[in-house]
């Protein structure tokens, strides 16, 4: 359905003001009919991104009278006069009202560990570029070009006046989609119904592209006969604290660090010795993989806390990035909190506030490691550069 300036009946409303000069009348209905029409462009990228079938409620009466119950739907009860311009989602915008909805947990089907991820790429698409949110599509398209076309989505629905509760809806709409794709992939993994878990940590594995998750390049060179060889070091294990003493906080920057600086002197153990010639290999160069996420997992008992900024240098590439989910497991239930771009923190749990995000009082890294009973088991960072 595409929506036109004739099925829009408020172009037909009168609206009663004091008189004013022509220039004044002129420019109020310029400024009418840019909003207008910016709201038909809106509502037919509705259209197109919601996926909203003929066989929907709303999709099926919008079928029936032109396109009128569709609008009624989305702007029920807003008169034209009090529509407020909608800016364009540019890089820095941010909705005023974009965290009154999430997704709520229900008892029924448990999807706390499917709330935890949905919410944090959401949060984290919808803080980012449209330069990152090509690449993360690009990155791994089975799954996120549909978890890209529904976050725009409810990107579009925080710029309308759509009620709270219609917003979370959808978002649990979308989640549910997100679920039945994991599930159709390892049914017994992800199952579909029922009062039972699933690893948050295995869904990041399904849509990363690989199990290991990010994995570090070395280049190397024989220092005997010459010869070039590659090798991969896995990333995600670091925050984990094996060979740590437990008892020491440490940071995971500094963890980052000193694993780069071993990587950049020492071939790793199995790639130490030329395949050919049996030489000592030497490393020439470090390479991180062009990926616009990496994450870590965490035990309960480790040690090592979150930074909020990760970097990687080397004579080709100089990479940054920052934190923007932790996801907390405790109970048996995942929740977790996200950062937005001005550095404030929020928190999501499905069974409180009916999945509304919550703004949280953040004052340091270490107050990261727990949320209540709950402890950090995964941190998600973002490539900023």
């Amino acid at each position: 359905m595409t929506v036109s300036v004739t099925s829009l009946p408020w172009l037909a409303m009168t609206t009663k003001v004091t008189p004013w000069s022509g220039v004044s009348k002129n420019l109020l209905f310029l400024k009418t009919s840019c909003w207008t029409l910016s709201l038909i462009q809106r509502m037919n990228a509705l259209t197109l991104m919601t996926g909203i079938t003929e066989g929907d409620e709303v999709g099926q009466q919008a079928k029936e009278d032109g396109g009128q119950a569709r609008l009624n739907h989305w702007f029920n009860g807003v008169e034209l006069g009090i529509i407020p311009p909608t800016p364009t989602r540019a890089a820095g915008y941010q909705s005023p009202q974009r965290y009154r909805a999430g997704c709520e947990w229900t008892s029924a089907d448990w999807s706390c560990s499917y709330d935890a991820i949905f919410m944090s790429f959401w949060t984290i698409y919808e803080q980012s570029y449209v330069g990152w949110r090509d690449v993360w599509t690009r990155h791994s398209p089975d799954w996120n070009t549909p978890l890209g076309n529904n976050f725009d989505h409810l990107i579009l629905l925080t710029d309308t006046l759509v009620n709270a509760r219609d917003h979370a809806v959808w978002f649990s709409r979308y989640r549910d989609r997100f679920r039945d794709q994991l599930s159709r992939t390892d049914p017994r993994m992800f199952p579909r119904r029922g009062p039972v878990s699933a690893s948050a940590s295995r869904i990041l594995q399904v849509i990363f592209g690989q199990d290991a998750g990010l994995c570090l390049e070395q280049r190397l060179v024989c220092s005997g006969c010459g010869i070039s060889a590659r090798a991969e070091r896995e990333t995600y294990l670091l925050a984990a604290g094996s060979g740590l003493d437990r008892k020491i906080p440490i940071s995971l920057h500094t963890v980052w660090d000193n694993f780069i600086q071993r990587c950049q002197t020492d071939p790793f153990h199995q790639n130490s010795r030329c395949s050919r010639c049996q030489g000592q290999n030497k490393v020439r160069c470090l390479e991180m993989p062009d990926v616009p996420w990496i994450w870590f997992e965490r035990e309960k008992s480790s040690p090592v806390g979150p930074s909020l900024a990760l970097t990687f240098d080397s004579p080709s590439q100089r990479l940054s990035y920052s934190l923007r989910s932790i996801i907390y497991a405790g109970q048996n239930h995942f929740t977790i909190r996200f950062c937005e771009q001005s550095g404030k923190w929020w928190r999501h749990d499905g069974q409180i506030a009916s999945g509304v995000p919550q703004p949280d009082n953040i004052q340091s890294e270490s107050q990261l490691l727990m949320s209540g009973a709950r402890f950090a088991c995964i941190f998600i960072y973002r490539r900023d550069a």
